[in-house]
Parts: structure tokens; sequence; C-alpha cells
């Protein structure tokens, strides 16, 4: 799945519960039931790539990120949840930062981050994966879970203008 639906789920539950150990736990382990669900993604494998196309995927990312904490922001900007969101939004795509110092580690250093390994394994075997590619149906999914946190952080902000 691509980060800004990891990062919109996130903040929505930042946003609902207020603590921060669950927010953790939680973000975290929705980070594996979405890449565990049908989605579009636009890398695929990170590891192994030369160090240009990691750049390119890396420009990409940031971008990806960029738009997810925008929305947030912008739903969230001057509220007392928008920092509980944003620590949810973190600890959403933490598995995939991971991913991506592994990969650094080994296109920049040739280091092999074995320590890693396991989490990048139980990441990679919780992914959907199928071998027939219903790009559209993927991409509406993704859409679909982005559309949901999105609501429920408009719900949440609307609340929060209501009791001020």
């Amino acid at each position: 799945m691509i980060l800004t639906p990891h990062l919109l789920v996130g903040a929505a539950i930042g946003s609902k519960i207020k603590n921060y150990w669950a927010i953790f736990i939680i973000a975290l382990i929705s980070h594996f039931v979405l890449d565990a669900i049908p989605h579009w993604e636009y890398v695929i494998k990170i590891v192994g790539v030369s160090g240009n196309e990691f750049l390119a995927i890396t420009v990409e990312a940031l971008l990806d990120i960029l738009v997810g904490v925008s929305v947030i922001s912008l739903l969230l900007k001057h509220s007392r949840l928008a920092k509980p969101a944003l620590i949810g939004a973190f600890f959403a795509i933490l598995p995939d930062g991971f991913i991506f110092v592994h990969a650094l580690a080994q296109v920049f250093f040739n280091w092999n981050l074995t320590f890693l390994d396991p989490l990048i394994n139980f990441h990679h075997q919780i992914h959907f994966s199928d071998g027939i590619d219903f790009l559209f149906w993927r991409i509406i999914a993704e859409t679909a879970v982005a559309a949901a946190a999105i609501l429920v952080l408009w719900q949440t902000r609307r609340i929060i203008k209501k009791q001020k």
C-alpha cells in the first residue's frame, strides 16, 4: 500500500485514542492489516535495486508522505488532536521505514542489517500478493481506505470545532 493511506489510518487511530501506547500498538498493527488487503503499490521490491532506482523510489515515497501529512495537517491544524494523530501516522508507516533503512544500508553502504530480517520477512509474508493483477480494484480498495480515514478525521475535526 502506498504511504498516504497508512498515514491517514494511523492519524485516524491517533485522533480517536487517548493512550499513546495504544496508539503505538494499534497504528503499527494497522500497517500489517492494510498490507494484507488487495492494494496498489508503487514499490514492490526495494531491496537489491541500484542507487538511482533507490533515489527515485525515495523521492516518490517522500512526495507520498508529504501528501499524507498535508491532508492530516489540513484537517487537524490547530487541534489538540494533531499531535496524537501525527504520532499514529508515524507508527502506521514505521514498518515501511524499517524496510527503507534496510535497503538504504544495502544500496549505499553494502551493509546487511540482518537484525531487520525477521520484520522484513514477516512484512513480506503478510503482504497481499497474488498472480492476477486487478489493478483497478486495488486502486479502488486503496482509495476507499484513504477516504474512510479522511472521513473519520473530518468528523473528528467537526466534533472538536463544536466543543469550542
